[in-house]
């Protein structure tokens, strides 16, 4: 996974921690994170000092009741664009694979220090 980020935005950046999940790779340095797709393409990528939260969500399935599809819901500070956009990382019916993505970029979030907001 760390030779993978120097093919990425988080080229020379310390490795932090990585996240297979199937479709999609999770990849974290200690300042971003980025998620690439099944070809290696960007589908995400922001810095943790632009996070403002991270939040689980559960929906019940449309076709199965009895099961519930769950999302990652990404809140992110656009400096370019002084404004605010969400972000949402489905993770289909698995919800261990959801709760883990959350404590990945939970943990992310607590390397950066509050002295880094709003810069």
């Amino acid at each position: 996974a760390s030779s993978l980020m120097f093919r990425t935005k988080l080229a020379g950046e310390n490795y932090s921690s990585h996240l297979d999940m199937g479709d999609k790779v999770l990849l974290v340095s200690q300042k971003r994170f980025v998620l690439l797709g099944s070809n290696g393409e960007e589908l995400l990528f922001a810095k943790f000092k632009h996070v403002r939260t991270v939040e689980l969500i559960s929906q019940k399935n449309e076709t199965d009741d009895q099961k519930y599809m769950w999302n990652i819901m990404i809140t992110i500070w656009s400096q370019r664009m002084n404004d605010i956009k969400q972000e949402i990382v489905s993770c289909g019916e698995n919800e261990s694979l959801a709760i883990e993505l959350v404590e990945h970029l939970r943990r992310g979030l607590s390397l950066v220090s509050s002295s880094d907001y709003g810069s």
